[in-house]
């Protein structure tokens, strides 16, 4: 992600730590301070750190380039932290995400820490419930983002909630295309899909999907769901 110069945090204010509530976990805090340790975050370096780190597409890295411009003030170096932190559990086990999640939940709220966690039930654990209640609240933060939408339209046709997951892929197919062209694309083609087998224009679906496919001839998801037709 590209650097910007942002606003410290006032030296002495406190970090929005769980501790503010009058209780800590002292196993927490040493992984924090070890993470802070091996990662030489401070107060000067701990927004570089963590856009270094950060390996996601445009769509995700402008995103946190954003959140952190906007929170620099109230985040700071325990929360960078406690982020890697986080994005290394999401890679391993939900149990030790989701602790770091609630301890994040002391600062301002992220759509990408709530898509995180969201796909990390979806995907990992196949709970679509808890899922859907992470994108819910990331597409909340970020609602210009088409793939909040997309996926949160995924888990509702997947829990045969169709007139919602309509709703989502038309908003995700609204966006621009260059912003997410997969999202975008793929979202097309779930209306088509819908539209000829929930709606029961088989014609106007397909269409949707050819239209789609146009946009992106080689996306093998596309062809699969005209294929269904």
């Amino acid at each position: 992600m590209s650097r910007k110069v942002r606003r410290k945090r006032k030296p002495g204010s406190p970090p929005p730590a769980g501790a503010a509530a009058g209780v800590r976990d002292e196993a927490l805090e040493r992984e924090i301070e070890q993470a802070l340790a091996r990662w030489g975050l401070t107060e000067e370096n701990w927004d570089e750190v963590v856009s270094q780190e950060i390996h996601e597409p445009s769509k995700w890295g402008d995103y946190l380039e954003d959140y952190l411009d906007a929170h620099a003030e109230a985040l700071g170096p325990r929360w960078a932290g406690l982020f890697l932190l986080f994005l290394e559990a999401t890679e391993r086990e939900v149990e030790a995400a989701q602790r770091l999640y609630q301890e994040l939940a002391s600062y301002p709220p992220c759509a990408y820490i709530e898509s995180r966690l969201g796909e990390k039930y979806w995907q990992g654990r196949g709970e679509l419930y808890a899922a859907r209640r992470h994108y819910m609240k990331a597409v909340q933060l970020s609602p210009h983002l088409a793939i909040g939408h997309y996926v949160l339209g995924q888990i509702y046709f997947l829990l045969g909630l169709f007139d919602k997951a309509l709703a989502e892929f038309e908003q995700a197919k609204e966006a621009p295309l260059e912003q997410d062209p997969e999202a975008v694309v793929r979202s097309q083609a779930f209306l088509g899909l819908l539209t000829a087998l929930y709606k029961g224009d088989r014609k106007a679906g397909k269409r949707l999907i050819k239209q789609a496919l146009k946009l992106r001839r080689g996306d093998a998801q596309v062809r699969q769901l005209l294929r269904q037709l």
